[in-house]
């Protein structure tokens, strides 16, 4: 493909007044898991999860 073509496919202009955050090479990123081992795990407080997301979803709309 051309350059200009790759160009016209950025993923930024699919909604250009969202903010995109810059990339930075130093960025921690979460620990992906396993959804079997996320389960299992005793130090998820659940109930505050729930209220967390649910804040969440009341702010995005």
């Amino acid at each position: 493909m051309t350059p200009m073509m790759l160009a016209a496919c950025d993923i930024k202009t699919a909604v250009p007044e969202f903010d995109y955050p810059k990339y930075k090479s130093e960025t921690k990123w979460p620990k992906l898991s396993p959804t079997a081992e996320l389960e299992q795990a005793s130090d998820v407080d659940v109930e505050a999860t729930i209220e967390e997301i649910e804040k969440l979803e009341a702010l995005a709309q």
